[in-house]
């Protein structure tokens, strides 16, 4: 799935830590993940990984596939849809998964029996999709394959609100259908399952190690840079 980005995504500055990110969405994609959290700092990258080019690449993968993204606003998950989009309808897409298109009409309601809009988008020829849903949104009978669950806070403080009903409820209806009969806390699912989530701690430790290196290699310039009081006294 890296290689996909990289080609998909021209101004991707690909850093260590992106590595072992999409090396764990890559098995995620393929299965050999079944319940995966990744928490990294704002602006490295999570939602482009996990929103945008995940949907993408496992719908190339396996046209068939159903996928459901749910975030704390309508908006902003059909944003996420947007940019899926664009993805597919790139003609580097088409070279790389050909054998997923969508519909071309490009409209709001039904077209040639697929459905594109802002909310679903429907792979032609096959029984694959794309469904996007904010807090208050219904998925019920909306049977998925993933769901892909991305900032379902708005901010610091409405997240500390765990017993707000509409967080806690509304939106994970299809976790049922994930083999999830309630919504985990992170701890709790990493006790679970800390096998399967080997990659949440190898994303840190790439990051920290990548912050080390180039914190040495500052230091390295510095030391570079500064002129030693001994070596001028030696040329003297």
């Amino acid at each position: 799935m890296l290689d996909f980005t990289k080609q998909t995504l021209q101004d991707f500055d690909c850093q260590p830590y992106h590595e072992k990110y999409y090396e764990a969405l890559n098995r995620f994609a393929k299965g050999g993940i079944k319940k995966l959290i990744i928490s990294m700092p704002p602006q490295h990258g999570k939602s482009e990984g996990s929103s945008r080019r995940l949907p993408a690449f496992v719908l190339g993968l396996d046209p068939n596939k159903k996928i459901a993204i749910g975030s704390y606003s309508s908006s902003l998950a059909q944003d996420f849809n947007r940019d899926v989009q664009r993805i597919m309808d790139s003609e580097l897409y088409h070279g790389i998964f050909p054998n997923t298109q969508l519909n071309r009409s490009n409209v709001v309601t039904i077209a040639n029996n697929y459905l594109r809009n802002s909310n679903v988008i429907e792979i032609v020829g096959k029984r694959g999709l794309l469904r996007v849903v904010g807090r208050g949104g219904a998925l019920t009978g909306k049977t998925v394959d993933m769901m892909i669950l991305d900032d379902l806070y708005k901010d610091y403080a409405e997240g500390k609100v765990i017993e707000n009903p509409l967080i806690v409820l509304t939106l994970f209806a299809r976790c049922e259908a994930m083999g999830w009969n309630h919504l985990p806390e992170p701890g709790s699912l990493l006790e679970q399952n800390i096998e399967t989530l080997k990659a949440f701690d190898v994303i840190f430790r790439a990051k920290a190690e990548q912050e080390r290196k180039e914190q040495e290699k500052r230091e390295m310039e510095a030391k570079r840079n500064t002129p030693s009081s001994s070596r001028r006294g030696r040329r003297r």
